[in-house]
């Protein structure tokens, strides 16, 4: 502190080179300071870090949640599909199912049965076409 008293240009000197001059009475003040700026220093690059972090998650999310959309999307035109072709198997006249149970009704022998829900759910046409169609004689009236 002397040579600071006899040359008043040393303190801005120091300073200009950026060095603290502390004395006896400041220097546990000083070393809190520079403890609590290098803490700062730290939390500002974490905080920077995880910023970052939560730009790259995110932009993760939207890159999936337009692959669920597109998959929705997807899923849905498939279902349409499936649903058109089981209608044409099953419903209206001359469907496919109702087509081949006339078959079986003609003494046509299958080797596998159709299941049993596809035959319930196509049994309607079946019933409809035997209402439509006129009552067929039976042998013992043609005689």
């Amino acid at each position: 502190m002397v040579a600071f008293e006899h040359d008043d240009k040393l303190f801005n000197d120091a300073f200009e080179q950026r060095i603290v001059v502390v004395t006896p009475t400041t220097l546990l003040a000083s070393l809190r300071t520079v403890s609590s700026l290098w803490s700062i220093e730290r939390q500002n690059k974490n905080a920077k870090q995880l910023a970052e972090q939560a730009a790259k998650v995110h932009d993760k999310l939207v890159g999936f949640v337009e692959s669920m959309e597109k998959v929705g999307l997807q899923l849905t035109t498939v279902q349409g599909t499936y649903d058109k072709a089981w209608s044409q198997l099953k419903e209206g006249r001359g469907n496919l199912i109702s087509q081949a149970h006339k078959f079986k009704d003609l003494g046509v022998r299958m080797k596998k049965d159709m299941p049993k829900q596809v035959l319930e759910a196509a049994e309607l046409e079946f019933c409809d076409n035997e209402l439509e169609q006129e009552p067929q004689p039976k042998m013992e009236e043609l005689t």
